[in-house]
């Protein structure tokens, strides 16, 4: 990605979550990508914005919001979910999701015998 892509990608983030109410952080590693497409689909339908993002553009986006201060719980994969009006919104469904969703995204809430959730049944959020 150019540097003019990048700063321009911080620019829209650093907007969003300037404006947004919460924010979800997930290391979405192990969620089977049909039940990821699900989760997209859920967050979307209520009012959520969810995405994957660099650890490091997300922490210069977050530089100037109420959310700066989260750098430290960036590492490996992250996904952010969001919400401009209900900030229960993302996390509700985030736990849903690290609680199996119980088949309600495609697939059973069972991955190899196991429950499948958020890689170390953990997600992260802001305020909390």
């Amino acid at each position: 990605m150019e540097r003019a892509a990048k700063e321009e990608n911080i620019g829209a983030l650093k907007a969003d979550l300037a404006k947004a109410a919460s924010l979800v952080l997930a290391d979405f590693r192990g969620l089977p990508v049909k039940v990821d497409t699900g989760v997209r689909r859920e967050f979307r339908l209520n009012g959520c914005r969810y995405q994957v993002v660099k650890n490091t553009l997300l922490g210069r986006a977050v530089k100037g919001t109420p959310m700066e201060g989260i750098e430290s719980m960036l590492a490996g994969p992250t996904a952010i979910a969001y919400s401009f009006e209900d900030p229960a919104a993302p996390a509700k469904i985030a736990e849903q999701v690290r609680l199996g969703g119980s088949g309600k995204w495609g697939e059973p809430g069972a991955r190899n015998g196991e429950s499948w959730a958020w890689p170390g049944g953990q997600g992260r959020s802001w305020p909390g």
